[in-house]
Formats: structure tokens, sequence, C-alpha cells
């Protein structure tokens, strides 16, 4: 099962996984578990100030950047599969909320891989793409996190010591390079939370772990962030809050209808039911995955 998916399916997102199984995978580092709940509701009060009085420019400002940093069909010059880049964005999430990085950083490891394969000119394969996910969680929690995560730790508790230094380091000069050493990338995440301002606890961690499992979709993060973001917003209001049905059109409508496919096929294709699906009386085939019933018929 994957680590987004699984935590998804635990109706409380303050756990971010079960300490047992983190141990057997990545030891935990002695700071205290992440708080999605108290570290998102920072970020929203602070963005409620932002966006109140810089708000239009800053959304100009994303809209802007978003086309030029686009990372659309950026697996097509390489020999990594959909499947493989969609595990190694799973692991990179595990990694960033095992060692307490924030959600900005995995937001960004992600557009940073994704990008550096969309500009690199060689062709790389999965022999390459443990090494190159390592280094832009490396990138990633230097740009974003006040205590980013150090190449000690990266060495002997992430890769545990499988990857040398040297070619950790090494890998990250070429990302940087590749990249111009332009990370400013605008990702779903800052396009979400201005739609998050004013909602409540369940809505708001709801719509960022939704957005967190949409990475893992090869199709839905070449999408433009803004598109994506809004989405979201609107599949929250129809399930959570049971908005009445929410008309749109073009590339919104077409980034929702995928989005609610990859859930459905993707994320409820196990054997059981998961929690958001049966508080809204949703039936899944326990074969395929795919929806049965939904009786609430905005999620459609």
């Amino acid at each position: 099962m994957s680590f987004l998916i699984d935590r998804f399916k635990n109706s409380d997102f303050d756990e971010v996984a079960n300490e047992k199984e983190n141990e057997s995978k990545l030891p935990h580092m002695n700071e205290e578990p992440i708080n999605p709940s108290k570290n998102l509701r920072k970020k929203l009060n602070l963005n409620d100030t932002v966006y109140s009085d810089y708000g239009s420019c800053i959304k100009s400002l994303l809209i802007a950047k978003e086309t030029e940093y686009d990372t659309s069909d950026c697996l097509a010059n390489h020999r990594i599969t959909e499947d493989q880049r969609s595990k190694m964005v799973d692991w990179i999430a595990e990694v960033i909320h095992i060692f307490n990085c924030s959600i900005e950083t995995f937001f960004l490891a992600v557009k940073i891989m994704d990008r550096y394969f969309k500009l690199l000119k060689r062709t790389v394969g999965i022999e390459e793409l443990h090494v190159i996910g390592a280094a832009s969680i490396y990138i990633a929690s230097k740009f974003q996190d006040i205590v980013p995560l150090t190449m000690n730790t990266l060495y002997s508790k992430v890769v545990h010591c499988i990857l040398p230094t040297s070619y950790i380091k090494k890998v990250e000069r070429d990302i940087l390079h590749t990249l111009n050493y332009q990370l400013d990338f605008p990702t779903v995440l800052e396009f979400l939370y201005p739609h998050l301002i004013g909602q409540n606890d369940e809505f708001s961690k709801t719509a960022i772990v939704i957005s967190e499992l949409s990475q893992l979709s090869y199709e839905l993060s070449s999408l433009k962030p803004s598109h994506l973001a809004l989405a979201i917003y609107i599949l929250a209001r129809q399930v959570i809050l049971k908005h009445e049905q929410i008309y749109i059109r073009g590339p919104v409508l077409e980034a929702l209808n995928e989005l609610k496919k990859f859930l459905i096929d993707y994320c409820f294709n196990c054997n059981e039911m998961v929690s958001i699906l049966t508080n809204y009386n949703a039936k899944i085939n326990l074969n395929t995955g795919k929806l049965l019933e939904f009786k609430d018929e905005s999620f459609m």
C-alpha cells in the first residue's frame, strides 16, 4: 500500500504513520512528529494577511510563472515509467513526513524532479531515479525548511549509506545547473492556500492530502497548478461541505474530471472501504476498485 494512499485512508490526518512501520523503513529523528493541523493553521493565518493586501499581485505572478515552469510530458525522453515515477513521489512524501520537513518541501521536491526530467538533454533510466529523488529532497529542504535535512541525515537515515555523498552532491549540482538555479516554482499548494482561508480543519486537511495524492499521478502533476488547485477545492466543497453543483468548464473541468478518475481508479483500488467514501455512502467494487454507487451525485 502506498504511503500517501494509506495516509489518506486514515481518518486521523494528524497521525503521519504507524511508528513500528516507520522504524522498519526510515529511522525517526528525535523531533516530535509533524502536526499538520498546527502547521497548516499557522500558514493559513499568515496567508490571510498576505493575500488580503497583495492577493491579486501574487496570483498574477504565480500564473505567469506556472506557464514558464511547465513540467508536462517530463518523462518523454527518459527510460522511467509513470509507475516508477509514482513510487518515487510516494517515497519522497514518506521521507518528508517522517523527517518533519514542511509540506511545501514535498511539493517543491516533486516539482524539482519533474522539471529536471523536462529540461535534461540526456536520457536517464530507473537506475538514476533514486539519487535524483534524494537530491531533489535535499535541495527542496534547503530552500524551504527552517532546519533543513543535513547531508549526514540524508546519507545515513534516508538512503541508508547506499548512495555515496559525493554522488548525491554531484547530482545536486547537475540538477541546479540544469534548472539554472531557478527554484521558485509555483506549486499546486501555493494556488490552493488562498482557497482554504476561512475553511475548517477537516476541509483544509482533506484538500491538502488530496493535493498530495495528486502528485502521484503523472497526468495530474502535468496540469497547470492553478487549474488543479481549483479542481481540488471544488471537489472538497462537493464532498466535504456537500455544496451544490458548481458549474465550470474548460481546463478546470478537465482537471476536475481527471482528479475524480484518478481518485477512484487508483487510490481506491483496494479490498476495503476507505473513510472518505464511506462517510458519503459510496461503494466500490472489491475486484476492480471502481465506483459502483455514490449517492452524492455532485461527486460524479
